[in-house]
């Protein structure tokens, strides 16, 4: 695997389009469900939309731990699920790193 190929696979995210198939709804719902709640246009967040964010969100934990082997071969995912870095890192709740100790 060069750069291109990891980082490419590092910056796929979930698109709108992405959530919307995940929850059978249409893509003007999700994007209605982030508005603020004083938007005009804002409507309620589907019904079952904390199964279809944690669907996703486990498929993007499977993409990780396949780029960690791919970089680092297999051993790079501990036998507890937990991922090994070089250094520590401190990350905020939307998952960008912070600060390395």
């Amino acid at each position: 695997m060069n750069f291109k190929e990891a980082t490419d696979q590092l910056f796929a995210g979930v698109s709108h389009t992405e959530l919307a198939a995940s929850l059978g709804v249409s893509i003007a719902s999700i994007r209605q469900g982030r508005l603020s709640s004083s938007a005009k246009a804002h409507r309620a967040a589907p019904a079952n939309w904390k199964d279809g964010v944690e669907r996703l969100a486990r498929e993007q934990i499977r993409r990780c731990e396949h780029l960690l082997a791919a970089i680092n071969g297999p051993r790079a995912i501990e036998p507890n699920n937990e991922v090994r870095t070089a250094k520590p890192v401190r990350v905020s709740p939307r998952g960008r790193v912070l600060a390395t100790e």
